[in-house]
Protein backbone atom coordinates (compact mmCIF):
# COMPACT_ATOMS: atom_id res chain seq x y z
CA UNK A 1 0.00 0.00 0.00
CA UNK A 2 2.88 2.35 0.94
CA UNK A 3 4.95 2.18 -2.64
CA UNK A 4 1.53 2.07 -4.66
CA UNK A 5 0.49 5.44 -2.54
CA UNK A 6 4.30 6.81 -2.69
CA UNK A 7 4.38 5.93 -6.37
CA UNK A 8 1.21 7.45 -7.34
CA UNK A 9 1.84 10.77 -5.68
CA UNK A 10 5.48 10.97 -7.29
CA UNK A 11 3.28 10.63 -10.54
CA UNK A 12 1.53 13.11 -9.76
CA UNK A 13 4.18 15.67 -9.06
CA UNK A 14 5.81 14.87 -12.49
CA UNK A 15 2.70 14.98 -13.77
CA UNK A 16 1.86 18.90 -12.49
CA UNK A 17 5.09 19.83 -12.81
CA UNK A 18 4.97 18.82 -16.87
CA UNK A 19 1.69 21.01 -16.96
CA UNK A 20 2.96 24.23 -14.60
CA UNK A 21 1.80 23.93 -11.79
CA UNK A 22 5.87 24.99 -10.39
CA UNK A 23 7.61 22.82 -7.76
CA UNK A 24 5.79 23.75 -4.90
CA UNK A 25 2.26 23.68 -6.00
CA UNK A 26 2.93 20.54 -7.71
CA UNK A 27 3.87 19.26 -4.17
CA UNK A 28 0.46 20.42 -2.82
CA UNK A 29 -1.36 19.55 -5.24
CA UNK A 30 -0.23 16.09 -5.73
CA UNK A 31 -0.54 15.46 -1.64
CA UNK A 32 -3.97 17.13 -1.88
CA UNK A 33 -4.88 14.78 -5.06
CA UNK A 34 -3.39 11.49 -4.07
CA UNK A 35 -5.05 11.87 -0.11
CA UNK A 36 -8.45 13.78 -1.93
CA UNK A 37 -7.02 16.30 0.78
CA UNK A 38 -8.44 19.48 -1.35
CA UNK A 39 -5.52 21.93 -0.31
CA UNK A 40 -4.83 24.01 -3.74
CA UNK A 41 -1.99 26.12 -1.82
CA UNK A 42 -1.12 29.92 -2.54
CA UNK A 43 -2.65 31.54 -6.10
CA UNK A 44 -4.78 29.77 -8.71
CA UNK A 45 -2.79 26.75 -9.78
CA UNK A 46 -6.21 25.08 -10.96
CA UNK A 47 -7.18 28.17 -13.32
CA UNK A 48 -5.02 26.44 -15.98
CA UNK A 49 -6.56 23.86 -18.45
CA UNK A 50 -3.70 21.94 -18.34
CA UNK A 51 -3.17 21.64 -14.31
CA UNK A 52 -7.12 20.65 -14.31
CA UNK A 53 -6.75 17.85 -16.68
CA UNK A 54 -4.09 16.41 -14.38
CA UNK A 55 -6.05 16.55 -11.91
CA UNK A 56 -9.04 15.41 -13.19
CA UNK A 57 -6.95 11.95 -13.76
CA UNK A 58 -5.84 12.60 -10.33
CA UNK A 59 -9.22 12.26 -9.01
CA UNK A 60 -10.49 9.64 -10.86
CA UNK A 61 -7.51 7.28 -9.64
CA UNK A 62 -7.86 8.52 -6.23
CA UNK A 63 -11.42 7.58 -5.86
CA UNK A 64 -10.59 4.35 -7.05
CA UNK A 65 -9.81 1.09 -4.30
CA UNK A 66 -6.63 0.43 -4.07
CA UNK A 67 -7.24 -3.19 -5.26
CA UNK A 68 -8.23 -2.18 -8.08
CA UNK A 69 -4.53 0.60 -8.51
CA UNK A 70 -2.98 -2.30 -7.50
CA UNK A 71 -4.97 -4.95 -10.03
CA UNK A 72 -4.12 -2.02 -12.81
CA UNK A 73 -0.16 -1.60 -12.02
CA UNK A 74 0.04 -5.74 -12.20
CA UNK A 75 -2.01 -6.11 -15.08
CA UNK A 76 -4.50 -8.11 -13.50
CA UNK A 77 -6.85 -6.91 -16.23
CA UNK A 78 -9.60 -9.85 -15.41
CA UNK A 79 -10.16 -8.68 -11.54
CA UNK A 80 -10.30 -4.86 -13.02
CA UNK A 81 -12.97 -6.15 -15.70
CA UNK A 82 -14.86 -7.88 -12.96
CA UNK A 83 -15.36 -5.42 -10.67
CA UNK A 84 -19.17 -4.50 -10.38
CA UNK A 85 -17.81 -0.99 -7.92
CA UNK A 86 -15.55 0.06 -10.42
CA UNK A 87 -17.97 -0.40 -13.04
CA UNK A 88 -20.99 1.32 -10.72
CA UNK A 89 -18.20 4.03 -10.23
CA UNK A 90 -17.52 5.00 -13.61
CA UNK A 91 -21.20 4.75 -14.60
CA UNK A 92 -22.04 7.79 -11.49
CA UNK A 93 -19.32 9.88 -12.75
CA UNK A 94 -20.19 9.39 -16.46
CA UNK A 95 -23.77 9.90 -15.44
CA UNK A 96 -23.12 12.96 -13.11
CA UNK A 97 -20.81 14.94 -15.54
CA UNK A 98 -23.73 14.88 -18.06
CA UNK A 99 -26.55 15.81 -15.85
CA UNK A 100 -23.87 18.07 -14.22
CA UNK A 101 -23.24 19.70 -17.94
CA UNK A 102 -26.88 19.72 -19.18
CA UNK A 103 -28.26 20.93 -16.41
CA UNK A 104 -25.76 23.74 -16.29
CA UNK A 105 -26.13 24.62 -20.06
CA UNK A 106 -22.49 23.63 -20.95
CA UNK A 107 -21.15 23.79 -24.18
CA UNK A 108 -17.63 23.57 -25.54
CA UNK A 109 -14.62 21.60 -24.45
CA UNK A 110 -13.59 24.34 -21.37
CA UNK A 111 -16.76 24.10 -19.58
CA UNK A 112 -17.30 20.62 -20.05
CA UNK A 113 -13.74 19.94 -18.52
CA UNK A 114 -14.67 21.91 -15.74
CA UNK A 115 -17.94 20.14 -15.10
CA UNK A 116 -16.51 17.00 -15.11
CA UNK A 117 -13.78 18.76 -12.71
CA UNK A 118 -16.30 20.20 -10.51
CA UNK A 119 -18.40 16.60 -10.61
CA UNK A 120 -15.37 14.41 -9.75
CA UNK A 121 -14.24 16.86 -7.28
CA UNK A 122 -17.28 16.18 -5.33
CA UNK A 123 -17.70 12.31 -6.08
CA UNK A 124 -14.40 11.81 -5.13
CA UNK A 125 -14.51 14.17 -1.83
CA UNK A 126 -11.80 15.89 -2.95
CA UNK A 127 -12.95 19.33 -2.68
CA UNK A 128 -11.11 21.05 -4.91
CA UNK A 129 -12.70 24.20 -6.13
CA UNK A 130 -14.46 25.20 -8.70
CA UNK A 131 -16.82 28.11 -9.77
CA UNK A 132 -20.16 26.58 -11.43
CA UNK A 133 -20.36 26.94 -14.75
CA UNK A 134 -23.38 28.82 -17.01
CA UNK A 135 -26.68 29.07 -14.87
CA UNK A 136 -27.00 26.24 -12.68
CA UNK A 137 -30.78 24.90 -12.56
CA UNK A 138 -31.89 24.15 -9.08
CA UNK A 139 -30.84 19.71 -9.47
CA UNK A 140 -27.26 20.57 -10.05
CA UNK A 141 -26.63 21.65 -6.22
CA UNK A 142 -28.52 18.34 -5.30
CA UNK A 143 -26.83 16.30 -7.96
CA UNK A 144 -23.41 17.18 -6.55
CA UNK A 145 -24.53 17.17 -2.62
CA UNK A 146 -25.41 13.26 -3.46
CA UNK A 147 -22.30 12.67 -5.46
CA UNK A 148 -20.73 13.96 -2.13
CA UNK A 149 -22.99 11.61 0.03
CA UNK A 150 -22.13 8.69 -1.99
CA UNK A 151 -18.57 9.19 -2.68
CA UNK A 152 -15.81 7.21 -4.26
CA UNK A 153 -14.87 3.50 -4.26
CA UNK A 154 -14.49 1.54 -0.88
CA UNK A 155 -11.03 1.14 0.11
CA UNK A 156 -10.17 4.63 -1.49
CA UNK A 157 -8.19 7.70 0.34
CA UNK A 158 -12.13 9.58 -0.31
CA UNK A 159 -14.80 9.58 2.20
CA UNK A 160 -18.67 9.39 2.01
CA UNK A 161 -20.58 6.28 2.48
CA UNK A 162 -19.02 4.80 -0.62
CA UNK A 163 -20.05 2.81 -3.80
CA UNK A 164 -19.87 -0.72 -2.57
CA UNK A 165 -21.92 -0.26 0.35
CA UNK A 166 -24.56 1.50 -1.68
CA UNK A 167 -24.81 -1.14 -4.60
CA UNK A 168 -25.49 -3.31 -1.22
CA UNK A 169 -28.34 -1.28 0.00
CA UNK A 170 -29.48 -1.51 -3.65
CA UNK A 171 -29.69 -4.86 -3.77
CA UNK A 172 -30.62 -5.26 -0.99
CA UNK A 173 -33.60 -3.35 -1.73
CA UNK A 174 -34.72 -5.27 -4.67
CA UNK A 175 -34.26 -8.67 -2.51
CA UNK A 176 -36.84 -7.13 -0.15
CA UNK A 177 -39.22 -6.17 -3.13
CA UNK A 178 -38.81 -9.55 -4.91
CA UNK A 179 -39.80 -11.03 -1.34
CA UNK A 180 -43.04 -8.99 -0.93
CA UNK A 181 -44.27 -10.81 -4.35
CA UNK A 182 -42.33 -14.11 -3.34
CA UNK A 183 -42.24 -14.56 0.81
CA UNK A 184 -40.61 -17.79 0.23
CA UNK A 185 -37.82 -16.28 -1.58
CA UNK A 186 -34.01 -17.31 -0.78
CA UNK A 187 -31.80 -15.05 -1.97
CA UNK A 188 -28.17 -14.29 -1.81
CA UNK A 189 -27.16 -10.50 -2.29
CA UNK A 190 -23.74 -10.92 -4.85
CA UNK A 191 -21.75 -8.06 -6.12
CA UNK A 192 -20.08 -9.01 -8.39
CA UNK A 193 -18.40 -11.97 -7.59
CA UNK A 194 -18.83 -11.47 -3.93
CA UNK A 195 -21.18 -13.10 -2.23
CA UNK A 196 -22.20 -11.43 0.96
CA UNK A 197 -23.34 -12.95 4.25
CA UNK A 198 -26.30 -11.54 6.13
CA UNK A 199 -24.11 -10.35 9.01
CA UNK A 200 -21.77 -7.57 6.15
CA UNK A 201 -25.47 -6.66 5.25
CA UNK A 202 -26.44 -5.85 8.41
CA UNK A 203 -23.22 -3.69 8.79
CA UNK A 204 -23.94 -1.97 5.74
CA UNK A 205 -27.16 -0.82 6.96
CA UNK A 206 -25.90 -0.08 10.53
CA UNK A 207 -23.13 1.89 8.35
CA UNK A 208 -26.15 4.19 6.44
CA UNK A 209 -28.22 4.57 10.02
CA UNK A 210 -24.90 6.05 11.07
CA UNK A 211 -24.05 8.26 8.36
CA UNK A 212 -27.56 9.35 8.04
CA UNK A 213 -27.73 10.18 11.75
CA UNK A 214 -24.64 11.78 11.77
CA UNK A 215 -25.84 14.05 8.86
CA UNK A 216 -29.05 14.55 10.46
CA UNK A 217 -28.02 15.93 13.92
CA UNK A 218 -25.13 18.04 12.23
CA UNK A 219 -27.89 19.48 9.70
CA UNK A 220 -29.68 20.35 13.06
CA UNK A 221 -26.97 21.75 15.37
CA UNK A 222 -25.62 23.85 12.82
CA UNK A 223 -29.18 25.35 11.46
CA UNK A 224 -30.38 25.93 15.27
CA UNK A 225 -26.93 28.40 15.56
CA UNK A 226 -28.36 30.23 12.21
CA UNK A 227 -27.53 29.40 8.35
CA UNK A 228 -30.91 28.63 6.99
CA UNK A 229 -31.64 24.90 6.11
CA UNK A 230 -30.32 24.51 2.86
CA UNK A 231 -26.59 25.97 3.77
CA UNK A 232 -26.99 23.20 6.65
CA UNK A 233 -27.67 20.20 5.55
CA UNK A 234 -25.03 21.00 3.24
CA UNK A 235 -22.74 21.90 5.33
CA UNK A 236 -24.12 18.64 7.43
CA UNK A 237 -23.02 16.08 4.59
CA UNK A 238 -19.81 17.71 3.42
CA UNK A 239 -18.75 17.83 7.07
CA UNK A 240 -19.69 14.07 7.33
CA UNK A 241 -18.09 12.66 4.37
CA UNK A 242 -14.53 14.76 4.65
CA UNK A 243 -15.53 16.70 1.27
CA UNK A 244 -15.46 20.52 -0.23
CA UNK A 245 -16.08 23.04 -0.89
CA UNK A 246 -19.59 23.35 0.06
CA UNK A 247 -22.34 25.75 -2.12
CA UNK A 248 -25.08 27.22 -2.69
CA UNK A 249 -28.42 26.45 -4.36
CA UNK A 250 -26.94 28.51 -6.96
CA UNK A 251 -23.77 26.59 -7.06
CA UNK A 252 -22.15 29.57 -5.90
CA UNK A 253 -18.97 28.56 -3.15
CA UNK A 254 -19.78 29.29 0.27
CA UNK A 255 -17.20 30.30 2.89
CA UNK A 256 -17.16 28.64 6.12
CA UNK A 257 -15.06 30.55 7.24
CA UNK A 258 -16.75 33.84 7.46
CA UNK A 259 -19.49 31.47 9.78
CA UNK A 260 -19.47 31.79 13.13
CA UNK A 261 -17.50 30.03 15.93
CA UNK A 262 -20.35 27.88 17.06
CA UNK A 263 -21.37 26.63 13.47
CA UNK A 264 -17.62 25.43 12.79
CA UNK A 265 -17.12 23.83 15.98
CA UNK A 266 -20.47 21.71 15.53
CA UNK A 267 -18.80 20.76 12.10
CA UNK A 268 -16.06 19.17 13.92
CA UNK A 269 -17.61 15.95 15.53
CA UNK A 270 -18.72 15.15 12.09
CA UNK A 271 -15.46 16.30 10.16
CA UNK A 272 -13.84 13.62 12.88
CA UNK A 273 -16.43 10.85 13.04
CA UNK A 274 -16.30 10.62 8.99
CA UNK A 275 -12.67 10.65 8.83
CA UNK A 276 -12.19 8.04 10.98
CA UNK A 277 -14.37 6.08 10.04
CA UNK A 278 -18.30 5.47 11.05
CA UNK A 279 -18.57 2.38 13.19
CA UNK A 280 -14.71 2.74 14.50
CA UNK A 281 -15.35 6.13 15.76
CA UNK A 282 -19.00 6.40 17.75
CA UNK A 283 -18.03 2.88 19.46
CA UNK A 284 -14.80 4.28 20.58
CA UNK A 285 -16.90 7.66 21.55
CA UNK A 286 -18.88 5.25 23.32
CA UNK A 287 -16.29 3.71 25.16
CA UNK A 288 -15.17 6.68 26.23
CA UNK A 289 -18.13 8.16 27.69
CA UNK A 290 -19.14 4.47 29.48
CA UNK A 291 -15.62 4.96 31.11
CA UNK A 292 -15.69 8.63 32.11
CA UNK A 293 -19.67 7.55 33.83
CA UNK A 294 -18.08 4.75 35.47
CA UNK A 295 -15.22 7.00 36.93
CA UNK A 296 -17.43 9.54 38.09
CA UNK A 297 -19.85 6.88 39.79
CA UNK A 298 -16.77 5.51 41.63
CA UNK A 299 -15.76 9.30 42.20
CA UNK A 300 -19.04 9.94 43.71
CA UNK A 301 -19.27 6.58 45.64
CA UNK A 302 -16.14 7.45 46.91
CA UNK A 303 -17.11 10.87 48.33
CA UNK A 304 -20.17 9.53 49.78
CA UNK A 305 -18.44 7.37 52.12
CA UNK A 306 -15.82 9.79 52.86
CA UNK A 307 -18.47 12.04 54.71
CA UNK A 308 -20.24 9.33 56.10
CA UNK A 309 -16.67 8.52 57.66
CA UNK A 310 -15.89 11.67 58.86
CA UNK A 311 -19.87 12.14 60.19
Amino acid sequence: VLQLYAGFTLLLIAAYLFAGAGFVGSLVLAASTASTGGFVGPGQPLADPAVQWVAIFGMLAAGASLVILWRLVTLQWKGVRRSAELIAYLFLLVGGTLLLGWWSEASGLDEWRETLFTLLSAATTTGFPMEAVGSWAAAAPVLLLLAVAVGPMTGSAGGGFQVFRMLGLVKLARRELMRQLHPNLVARIRIGGLVLSEASVGRIVLQQFLFVAVVVGTTGAVAILGPDLATALAAGVHATATAGPIRALDGTLLDPTAWSRPVRLALVPAMLIGRLALYPALVALGTASTGVRDRLRLRRRWVGRKSEGDQ
